[in-house]
């Protein structure tokens, strides 16, 4: 199985995130792209701080802050 692209990230958080609170597969998606998301700014070669490394990470991806943060809340996986 070949890893997930920068590309199909980007494509399936614009398609689930407008969805996530209605569906429950649009929500398990975005669940699974927050964590993803996570782990590609947590292995990334940046020097500096988390929230900066997490910044980068989802403008590399283009994913808006506000989005992702909103699933965080809603979700209660910050609290995790």
């Amino acid at each position: 199985m070949e890893p997930i692209s920068d590309e199909e990230i980007r494509r399936l958080w614009a398609e689930h995130f407008q969805k996530y609170k209605q569906d429950a597969e649009s929500e398990r998606c975005c669940l699974q792209l927050v964590l993803l998301i996570v782990k590609k700014a947590q292995s990334a070669p940046l020097s500096g701080d988390w929230l900066r490394k997490l910044e980068k990470e989802l403008k590399r991806l283009g994913v808006p802050k506000a989005e992702f943060d909103q699933v965080l809340a809603d979700t209660g996986i910050a609290e995790c």
